[in-house]
């Protein structure tokens, strides 16, 4: 399966972040900005974005990143992507890459049908250069017996569909779970 993904963004901080600690939950806001230069998109993270982390008094880390990405899409014309992505894992069992589901929305006549069509996966890696922000879609893949079965192009198997699915369905309803002594969104 094809692990390449269709953004890879870059992230800097961009100013110091504020902290609160509450007698339910830390919250967290971390400003930031970064850049983009993938096939279907070349630009910048405006320096607006901010990504909220909540800890609740279970120790589940809940993470919401909002931000908008100015440049030129595939076809070279100007644009603007917006991206709200949630995220989520057990505070004490901080891994990377951290999992997270996007949401985008665009005004560009180009991108706008697949961005706003698609279902995908993101994922929080910690390269050498710093924070990279990595968008899979997920998609069907033809099997050999002729059908098509929804795989998920970002961790390599069929379950991921209805992880995602669950997942966001918790994280609109602001909804958190636990299964099997794990914290799940």
């Amino acid at each position: 399966m094809d692990r390449t993904p269709i953004l890879d963004i870059k992230i800097e901080a961009n100013g110091p972040a504020v902290h609160m600690q509450g007698e339910n939950a830390e919250v967290l806001m971390v400003p930031f900005k970064g850049s983009v230069d993938c096939d279907i998109f070349r630009g910048i993270v405006e320096p607006c974005g901010v990504d909220t982390q909540i800890v609740n008094a279970a120790g589940v880390r809940h993470m919401s990143a909002r931000y908008l990405m100015t440049g030129t899409d595939a076809e070279g014309q100007s644009c603007r992507i917006y991206v709200e992505n949630n995220g989520w894992f057990d505070d004490a069992a901080k891994t990377m890459p951290f999992h997270t589901v996007p949401t985008f929305y665009t005004d560009s006549r180009a991108l706008a049908p697949y961005l706003h069509r698609n279902q995908f996966v993101g994922e929080g890696h910690d390269m050498e250069d710093g924070l990279h922000i990595l968008f899979f879609e997920i998609g069907e893949d033809k099997r050999t017996d002729g059908g098509t079965q929804n795989t998920g192009q970002a961790r390599g198997d069929a379950a991921v569909q209805s992880d995602v699915e669950e997942r966001h369905e918790a994280v609109q309803s602001g909804g958190v779970t636990r299964t099997g002594g794990e914290a799940k969104a």
